[in-house]
């Protein structure tokens, strides 16, 4: 359970040695994804909670969804093989995205999905200076590229992008060690009690738990 006098909002990645392949192969990663942000596939990039989102850009944080709840977007991943076999050969992960914010964008103060849920931003394009971070609660950790940040997204934080060019990340859900459950029982448990009014403007809870049987995002079924 939670320490509500002691908190901890970030963790060590490299207790998490199942992530190590993320790290080994971030040249890979970062090769296409500029191979696809080269190609027009702005189509293959979601708007993500525009509420949360302060900016002059349109579509200012948007993501690249590869896995979903154990829901797999078959669109995207055939779209970067290479970081789409990675993936899926890391059974501990529950959702992975690449996550890009535009410039002068700031994500207001928000809670994740779950406690029994950690996430994780590998950095892959960072403009120079520390001008893109995340807080979450009291701590504050800026972006470098290749340094692979994990956190406990349950609690309140925020992220901003104070640059002239895009940040993005390539970010991952995995179970939170604290609460002994596996990533099924986490996937099966969120698509039962879905409620969020963004996700079901996507599907109706009927058709995801349709997609969840499938392994398919609804938007694949």
């Amino acid at each position: 359970m939670k320490d509500t006098k002691n908190p901890r909002f970030f963790y060590d990645s490299s207790t998490f040695e199942f992530l190590s392949p993320l790290t080994e192969s971030l040249e890979s990663i970062v090769k296409e994804l500029n191979e696809l942000t080269s190609i027009n596939a702005g189509n293959s990039w979601l708007e993500t909670f525009p509420s949360y989102v302060h900016s002059d850009q349109p579509k200012a944080w948007d993501v690249f969804t590869f896995k979903f709840f154990g829901m797999n977007h078959i669109q995207n991943q055939s779209l970067c093989p290479i970081t789409s076999n990675l993936i899926n050969s890391i059974p501990e992960l529950i959702s992975c995205d690449f996550s890009r914010m535009k410039p002068h964008t700031t994500i207001s103060p928000h809670k994740g999905y779950s406690r029994m849920i950690l996430r994780g931003h590998l950095p892959l394009i960072v403009p120079p200076g520390n001008n893109c971070a995340i807080q979450v609660g009291t701590d504050i950790e800026y972006h470098q590229t290749g340094k692979m940040l994990i956190f406990d997204d349950s609690y309140e934080h925020s992220a901003w992008n104070h640059s002239a060019a895009d940040r993005i990340v390539l970010m991952f859900d995995i179970a939170n060690p604290l609460w002994g459950y596996t990533p099924d029982e986490i996937c099966s448990y969120k698509i039962e009690h879905i409620e969020d009014p963004f996700l079901l403007k996507i599907a109706t809870k009927t058709e995801w738990a349709e997609a969840y049987k499938k392994g398919l995002l609804p938007l694949n079924s």
